[in-house]
């Protein structure tokens, strides 16, 4: 799992091996854990504490991955439905134009799934909605292209008259690299904002796009509360 997860960290090998290695490094830790399970009854059977030191020590290698997966992805994410395409306007989702042709093939359509997927979405993730403000579209393009900044994304678009900005975001640990489009539109005297986060790779993202909308989000808020106050 190390060695996977470096290589595809520097960009050596493709996702799909990687995951291929994952699953069999993931099977060959249980077996390790039944293994030593069955070691450690033995040894009280046998009644060898040498014997249930060493189970205990091989179960606790064994699992160590796992538990390192499970930690850093959090057991929750687990549970959530197998998409990777996450908006906060699901009827009129933003659409990408940068990332139609960054993407290699083989890696995820950006053409949303529609109605199915919509409905995968509300019942995970209920919370994500559009933003809302006083503030004209441009001020506010403006403020989310430096939130973006803050959050570490790779702006590849931004257009402020247009209230259109599109990045990548590229994830700490694996450095998987996940599209985003930033739609901002007139609204009233105000804006609405919509934000759109979809995985290259992968048919699960285990929750993480959801979180960046949430984080981007909330900092936004937070921004435009601060250009207001001035």
């Amino acid at each position: 799992m190390l060695v996977a997860a470096v290589l595809l960290r520097q960009h050596l090998v493709g996702f799909r091996p990687v995951f291929s290695w994952f699953q069999y490094a993931g099977l060959a830790a249980v077996l390790i854990g039944l293994f030593c399970t069955f070691l450690f009854g033995w040894g009280v059977r046998m009644r060898n504490p040498e014997v249930r030191r060493n189970a205990i020590v091989g179960l606790f290698l064994g699992l160590l991955p796992l538990g390192v997966v499970l930690l850093s992805v959090g057991q929750k994410n687990f549970a959530v439905p197998p998409i990777h395409d996450i908006t906060t306007d699901t009827v009129n989702p933003p659409q990408y134009r940068v990332a139609l042709t960054a993407r290699a093939p083989g890696e995820n359509s950006l053409e949303y799934a529609g109605e199915a997927l919509a409905l995968q979405q509300l019942e995970a993730y209920p919370d994500l909605s559009p933003l809302f403000f006083e503030l004209p579209a441009a001020d506010v393009t403006r403020l989310a292209a430096e939130v973006a900044l803050a959050q570490g994304w790779q702006i590849l678009a931004r257009d402020e008259s247009a209230g259109y900005i599109e990045a990548v975001a590229t994830t700490p640990l694996l450095r998987f690299r996940d599209d985003v489009v930033i739609r901002v539109v007139a609204e009233g005297q105000g804006s609405r904002v919509d934000v759109r986060s979809s995985s290259r790779v992968g048919v699960s993202d285990l929750g993480a796009n959801a979180e960046r909308i949430r984080v981007f989000s909330a900092a936004l808020k937070e921004a435009v509360a601060a250009e207001g106050r001035r």
